[in-house]
């Protein structure tokens, strides 16, 4: 193939695309409470496993006619135990949160694809049975096929952090609804933080209260989620190509949706 490329500039306005980390979130949080609605959501194979894994815990999700933005009749604080295996396909973090709300259940069983069971849950697995659920994998290394039997009644978790975000993620998300309050110490450097900070941040605009220390978040048990309507923010890393562009070929490209 021969391609011509000619000196170009760009002008104009541009939404970046949504972020999947936020439309996670947004989902699974909105489902746990009484419900609402998500504006402007990244829907991909991964956050629709997120979808599927919060109807399998109650929630009933819609999509509006014409548009990506979802309706969510939430569970009201107390998530159903499922009734089949929750399949997250390639979604590690679908995998991750929903093994930590399964806690608050009778139990669940949660698998994804080939690549899902090659990836390790082992701190996670520790730190819901140090707070009172029984968590393992079948094959006993550490890895899906996950068994998660509640329920997670609160106490001190110890959290390895060098391994993955997403464990501290999802301890947030279940915590509040847990019966007593929950302390989670972080053993070593927690790896990618400015995640787990995105999950603080949308918990508190649904109002639920962590306090947060220096190596240690305190989760007050018997909390209650509300977050009626929350819009996905655009993706900075998407939003680099139009920007990008525009820097290279001194042009002017105004990208929104980005907090």
């Amino acid at each position: 193939m021969i391609a011509s490329v000619e000196c170009s500039s760009v002008s104009g306005e541009v939404y970046a695309p949504p972020s999947k980390s936020y439309t996670h979130r947004a989902i699974l949080i909105t489902a746990l409470g009484p419900g609402g609605r998500v504006l402007r959501p990244l829907l991909s194979a991964d956050t629709l496993a997120t979808v599927s894994a919060s109807e399998a815990f109650g929630a009933k999700i819609g999509k509006e006619e014409k548009k990506d933005d979802l309706f969510i009749d939430g569970v009201g604080d107390l998530p159903q135990t499922p009734e089949n295996v929750i399949d997250v396909l390639n979604s590690g973090t679908t995998l991750r949160f929903c093994s930590a709300v399964a806690a608050l259940t009778a139990g669940a069983v949660l698998t994804g694809d080939s690549s899902i069971r090659t990836r390790p849950n082992g701190p996670l697995l520790d730190s819901l049975r140090e707070l009172g659920a029984d968590a393992f994998s079948i094959k006993n290394n550490g890895k899906a096929p996950l068994v998660i039997r509640g329920k997670m009644l609160g106490g001190t978790a110890h959290l390895q952090g060098g391994l993955s975000s997403q464990f501290l993620s999802a301890l947030f998300i279940a915590s509040p609804l847990a019966e007593r309050e929950t302390r989670i110490r972080i053993v070593g450097e927690l790896k990618s933080r400015p995640y787990a900070e995105i999950t603080l941040d949308m918990l508190h605009d649904a109002g639920i209260t962590i306090e947060e220390g220096e190596q240690e978040f305190i989760v007050p048990g018997g909390q209650s989620f509300d977050l009626e309507r929350y819009t996905i923010p655009g993706d900075f890393s998407s939003a680099s190509y139009p920007l990008a562009a525009a820097a290279v070929t001194g042009s002017e490209v105004m990208v929104k949706g980005i907090l």
